[in-house]
């Protein structure tokens, strides 16, 4: 109406975009006069508490300030396209749609739903970290300026030093990351043997494997089981033919029925002219890292003597008897000699609660996240729905002028109110799990199923803000006489 009395009073069309864009202009600065200083004070805290670096974080208020200028520009344009004529035109045909609020409500179950079942999640621990007593500790090594050969060399003496050490049950070397489930993806040619690919039989197998070092103790300290075969020994070494270790899911998924064991595979480029001769199976390790899932789980063990690192991660396990951590990092660190730099990086249990932080700073900030839309889908699921009824106020003067009864017409009210709650869950359950169930799961492992409690208050809070903000518009238009709802 307003736009019709403007144009009928002779606005211009330039004069009613420079009028609308005006109020958008005063709208939009104070949302943000609220909006930024909270907007730079939550960024300061997350980043805050982020347990790592963060670049690039100070463009996002500059992006989030921009998508929101647009918005809010369309927004205020809106009303425009009641300019087309010069006469006055009546009120806008139709009724509010209800898939915003239905929307709402979708999106904060979804959120909350996210941020239940990541604190929900237990840490998961390797072995090491749930059954051993003694003295454990993790250093980490930088070689020295050297030849392979040389490296090779030293990686031998420093294990065969510290296993020969008073105080040392057992030593571990690995590629960094290893003991998280970090590894380095490469493409592996495995010799399969004959597997049926697409109808065809195939000799070689291309596959994408997670590639890790480790020494001949590795298995033994870090409690992953062998399957089949044997595991490396101090006999593999430097100049001797190139062994390899497989996951059971490689061993399943690239070679036919007889196993692994004695066959062949090829690390990236290498096919057909260096070949590792597979020796043993182990059992699957879960990643405990946050990305670590992300990883292929086709896993290819190679011995630490025959590919020394430049880099690598020392695991040093005391006798239970009188030694603490502290005490045995100091005599592993003085162990490692001039050929290694090396850094201790604390007890297993310590470095797995630190790999678990990013998962525990994402349940809080997805937990603030879902409260923020929480308060939003309340808010505007009661406005949106009293908007709606106030639409339909003709409807409703038709049927209470047809005889309808006040009951009926608040149960077709209700009808329409819970059908918007209904589709508002079962679309926040489907965006669950389907979107951020699986992308958890992908990104940091296994994650609880859900959290059927939360779920159900969720969805009853929701649902009973729904029903009020249509009901209590509904009594009050009821109580009218039926002429003025005609207006």
């Amino acid at each position: 109406p307003e736009i019709g009395v403007r144009r009928a009073a002779g606005a211009s069309r330039r004069d009613l975009v420079i009028s609308l864009l005006g109020e958008g202009v005063l709208l939009l600065a104070v949302i943000l006069a609220v909006a930024l200083p909270a907007a730079a004070l939550l960024l300061r805290l997350s980043v805050d508490s982020w347990p790592g670096s963060v670049a690039g974080a100070s463009l996002l208020p500059l992006s989030a300030t921009l998508f929101l200028g647009i918005l809010v520009t369309f927004g205020v344009l809106a009303p425009f396209r009641y300019a087309g004529t010069r006469y006055m035109s009546g009120a806008a045909d139709g009724q509010v749609l209800l898939g915003v609020p239905a929307f709402q409500l979708a999106l904060s179950l979804t959120i909350l739903m996210g941020s239940a079942v990541l604190l929900r999640r237990a840490p998961v621990l390797p072995e090491i970290a749930r059954t051993s007593s003694a003295p454990t500790v993790l250093l980490s090594l930088q070689a020295a300026e050297s030849a392979p050969e040389e490296r090779a060399r030293s990686v031998e003496m420093l294990l065969a030093g510290l296993e020969k050490t008073p105080g040392v049950a057992g030593v571990s070397l690995t590629s960094a990351g290893t003991l998280l489930g970090l590894g380095r993806v490469d493409n592996t040619t495995t010799d399969c043997g004959a597997c049926p690919r697409g109808g065809i039989i195939i000799r070689y197998d291309l596959h994408t494997t997670t590639n890790y070092l480790v020494s001949p103790d590795t298995f033994a300290q870090q409690g992953i089981r062998l399957v089949s075969g044997r595991g490396f020994t101090a006999a593999d070494r430097w100049d001797q033919r190139p062994v390899a270790i497989v996951s059971r899911h490689l061993a399943a998924s690239g070679f036919q029925a007889s196993g692994p064991v004695g066959r062949d595979l090829f690390l990236g480029d290498d096919w057909p002219n260096h070949p590792y001769r597979i020796i043993g199976v182990v059992e699957d390790v879960p990643q405990v890292a946050l990305g670590g899932s992300l990883e292929p789980l086709d896993t290819i063990y190679l011995n630490v003597l025959q590919h020394p690192p430049r880099s690598a991660e020392l695991l040093v396990r005391g006798t239970e008897a009188g030694m603490s951590d502290s005490s045995l990092a100091s005599l592993a660190m003085g162990r490692t000699g001039t050929r290694w730099t090396a850094r201790v990086m604390g007890a297993p249990a310590a470095v797995f609660a630190a790999a678990g932080r990013p998962v525990r700073w994402f349940a809080r900030w997805f937990l603030a996240v879902g409260l923020v839309v929480l308060v939003g889908a309340v808010a505007g699921t009661f406005g949106t729905m009293q908007m709606w009824v106030e639409s339909c106020v003709a409807e409703v003067a038709a049927r209470r002028a047809v005889g309808a009864p006040r009951w009926r017409i608040i149960g077709w009210v209700l009808g329409n109110t819970i059908g918007v709650g209904v589709k508002g869950v079962l679309v926040g359950l489907f965006l669950y799990f389907s979107v951020l169930r699986v992308s958890l799961s992908n990104l940091i492992g296994q994650v609880p199923l859900w959290d059927s409690a939360l779920f159900v208050t969720l969805a009853a809070l929701l649902l009973g803000t729904a029903v009020l903000g249509a009901v209590i518009p509904t009594v009050v238009m009821l109580r009218k006489p039926i002429a003025s709802l005609f207006g």
